[in-house]
């Protein structure tokens, strides 16, 4: 009842701070926002007279720091303070004053070594000598007919003034060193605030130190352990209690004979230059040409060393069903051994090899005109060069750009004269005796393992972050295979929904099982990949008949199809239109697409690893971690690395580092 008459009475209370307030309010100065400066003692101690034009207003400033005292005369400009002369606590062991540079005695000496030094810089140190004999009494200097004192006035900054303060050493070292500060006797040590009176003798005992030697007299009575500990510093010295006195009075007698600033010596250091020096017109040009023949040679280095795409089946057939091409990468060892251009020999080779495929039976939909027009038109190219037609049918993908020119695609010529696709390997049953398939003998004979790589939802195979995942996984020592599902780059057909898909991936397992069955196979899924991978799961556990694969890798996973397109960039409006997402859950149900990765890796007996980068801006990071949960939860050996924002994003989380070390 209470908290409700509150919330009622909340539209009863004036509003002070309002647009008005607001649209006034100025900012406060920044050193005082900080609380560094006290800006209505600055304006008060800065402020001239007018009738006195350019004069500056000196100031006798002092600061305190933990282990150091400071005094300095500055004088405010327009564009800032100016320092004339600075004193330092740290200078008092040159004139023999080696301990205690924060007490009473040590401000006290500060003071009167800043005033004998700013007097010797203005050449007033004989006119205006102060007072020689220390003896606490109060003291004004009087002006000269000639020239009148140095006229400055204390600034304290932000300390407290109370009776007795360190500040007040400063200044009577100040005065008495012969400045002309305005002043009054009432902060000083000895004076009696009740009745008024000054004891200069109380004052003099200040500035020699003598409550000092008092403590350590009393100290060393009471425990001689506790002396030393204390005054350890001063008895490494050979400083004790009747010591002090003569020490400040021979410190004020070597300030008054030299004030001089003594600059410290430092040792030379040689500078060294990080950024590059600026290079001249004859050194920029040698750098071109540098660049140039550098880029020659590497152009070279690629004639010597080609990396093809191996066509891993090909076949002509006469059929207007489902077709999916698919290719093994694989290195050849012959091109390794250099040489400065494409040979005509190895290109026969690889005529022979084309050949021996187009006379199987397998080509029945073929006549022999047609067999005979593709054959001679291979083994007529003038030096080994394919004209009108690809290196996808015979001698693979030339990396070098001098190449390019030489690739042309066979297969668009052949589907363009005959109308007729390749098919790797059938998607439908019909075609299960036709599978006769090119491979490299080495990925047929040896245990090197094979990754199979099922790409995302655009594009196809060939697009170029996909192939930088082929050539990484190369480089590592595994063959890669991968397809076009149905629908998708070269393969012909549609999908009709998440079967189909999960039928080509399956092929694809099959076909590498029984052409390398003693090498192991592993799966990178990438992006819809990954649900193609745990549908592939799902399907293989319940029906079995190929081995399932040995490892997962699951490259930006999500927990279902659904979720993938709630979280994506084009989601937004589901996310504020809840009817729209009951709207796409009824359009993927009745097209039987769902994917759900986070139910069918629960089946998986071979391990996994998911990489996910925080960065990725289309399946969001926490879709793979839920994955990674869910599995864990099953006791799936399932590892979950995080990439962090490195800038991979969605489609290069292979160019992370780690990499190989996850992988192996």
């Amino acid at each position: 009842m209470i908290g409700l008459l509150s919330f009622l009475l909340q539209g009863l209370v004036k509003v002070t701070k309002n647009k008005a307030y607001f649209k006034r309010f100025q900012v406060k100065f920044r050193r005082r926002r900080e609380g560094k400066t006290d800006y209505y003692a600055r304006k008060r101690l800065i402020w001239q007279d007018k009738n006195k034009y350019n004069t500056p207003k000196y100031r006798f400033v002092v600061r305190f720091t933990n282990k150091d005292i400071v005094c300095q005369i500055i004088y405010a400009c327009m564009d800032g303070d100016r320092v004339m002369a600075t004193a330092y606590s740290h200078e008092l062991p040159r004139y023999g004053v080696k301990v205690g540079l924060t007490n009473y005695p040590a401000a006290y000496c500060t003071g009167l070594l800043l005033a004998r030094r700013v007097l010797k810089k203005l050449k007033l140190d004989s006119m205006y000598q102060g007072q020689t004999e220390v003896n606490g009494e109060s003291y004004l200097v009087e002006s000269n007919a000639k020239r009148g004192a140095f006229k400055c006035f204390l600034d304290v900054g932000l300390r407290r003034t109370s009776s007795g303060a360190n500040i007040f050493g400063a200044l009577k070292g100040a005065v008495d060193g012969g400045l002309n500060i305005p002043h009054s006797s009432k902060r000083f040590p000895g004076n009696d605030s009740e009745s008024g009176e000054y004891n200069a003798e109380a004052h003099r005992a200040r500035i020699f130190g003598q409550h000092i030697a008092e403590y350590m007299r009393s100290l060393k009575e009471e425990s001689d352990e506790a002396y030393k500990r204390q005054f350890g510093a001063y008895l490494r010295l050979g400083i004790e209690a009747d010591d002090i006195e003569p020490m400040y009075q021979k410190a004020h007698a070597a300030i008054r004979q030299d004030p001089s600033y003594t600059k410290k010596e430092r040792p030379e250091v040689k500078h060294r230059r990080f950024n590059r020096k600026k290079l001249t017109l004859k050194e920029r040009r040698e750098r071109v040409r540098q660049k140039k023949a550098h880029y020659l040679s590497q152009l070279q280095k690629d004639l010597a060393v080609v990396q093809l795409w191996v066509l891993v089946e090909v076949r002509a057939v006469v059929h207007r069903s489902s077709v999916i091409s698919g290719y093994v990468l694989s290195w050849e060892s012959e091109f390794a051994a250099g040489f400065s251009s494409f040979s005509a020999e190895l290109l026969r080779q690889r005529v022979i090899a084309f050949k021996d495929v187009i006379t199987r039976d397998s080509w029945g939909p073929l006549t022999k005109s047609v067999r005979k027009s593709v054959v001679s038109r291979l083994a007529s190219s003038p030096k080994g060069e394919l004209r009108g037609g690809g290196a996808d049918f015979s001698v693979g993908y030339m990396m070098c750009e001098e190449l390019r020119r030489v690739r042309c695609s066979l297969q668009s010529w052949v589907e363009e004269t005959w109308k007729l696709r390749h098919i790797r390997p059938n998607a439908t049953d019909e075609f299960a005796g036709q599978r006769h398939g090119v491979i490299d003998a080495n990925s047929a004979k040896d245990r090197t393992p094979i990754f199979l790589y099922l790409h995302g939802m655009a594009f196809n195979r060939a697009y170029p972050h996909r192939v930088e995942v082929y050539k990484l996984l190369s480089r590592l020592g595994f063959h890669v295979m991968t397809i076009d599902y149905r629908g998708f780059g070269n393969s012909g057909g549609s999908p009709q929904g998440e079967e189909d898909i999960v039928a080509d991936a399956i092929s694809l397992l099959r076909y590498a099982r029984g052409v390398a069955p003693h090498s192991p196979i592993f799966i990178w899924g990438s992006s819809l990949g990954t649900g193609i991978a745990g549908s592939m799961v799902k399907v293989l556990n319940e029906t079995g008949g190929v081995r399932p694969p040995e490892g997962i890798v699951l490259d930006a996973p999500f927990t279902n199809m659904l979720a993938a397109a709630y979280h994506s960039p084009q989601g937004k409006a589901m996310r504020v239109v809840l009817a729209l997402r009951h709207l796409l859950k009824h359009i993927f149900d009745s097209l039987n697409i769902t994917y759900d990765s986070e139910a069918n890796f629960q089946l998986a007996n071979c391990p996994i690893l998911i990489l996910h980068s925080a960065d990725d801006g289309i399946v969001p990071i926490q879709l793979g971690h839920t994955v990674y949960t869910t599995l864990k939860k099953a006791n799936v050996d399932v590892t979950f690395k995080n990439l962090g924002f490195q800038g991979f994003g969605h489609d290069r989380n292979h160019e992370y580092p780690g990499i190989p070390s996850l992988i192996r």
